[in-house]
């Protein structure tokens, strides 16, 4: 494991598809099996106040890679987890943004019976 500070050059480990139950302290331990989590984010709902199903940890890249290279697929809570690195966090996004930038849900048109 490498050492890392806030200094350093960092990326982002996008966790997605969490369970809606994993704290904090169980996601830390996760990734702190492969290096040192500088920070860490879960944005929450701003109209229930509940946490989302996605992190983000920064780390240092090689710690990242080995954590996202462990962890992507694993089942965790019956959540199959989703991992990426990523150089940008979106954290600082309030959900209605990260939703906008979405690609717009599909619609199905069915053709009317005859």
């Amino acid at each position: 494991m490498t050492e890392a500070h806030a200094t350093d050059r960092s990326v982002y480990v996008a966790m997605t598809s969490l369970a809606p139950d994993a704290t904090e302290q169980e996601l830390r331990a996760m990734l702190q099996a492969y290096g040192p989590v500088i920070s860490y984010s879960r944005p929450t709902d701003p109209n229930t106040g509940r946490t989302g199903s996605a992190a983000y940890a920064e780390m240092a890249p090689r710690d990242a890679q080995a954590a996202v290279h462990a962890l992507d697929g694993q089942e965790r809570k019956g959540h199959i987890l989703t991992m990426a690195v990523a150089s940008q966090a979106a954290p600082d996004m309030e959900p209605a943004d990260r939703r906008s930038q979405a690609s717009q849900p599909r619609r199905t048109v069915l053709a009317p019976s005859t």
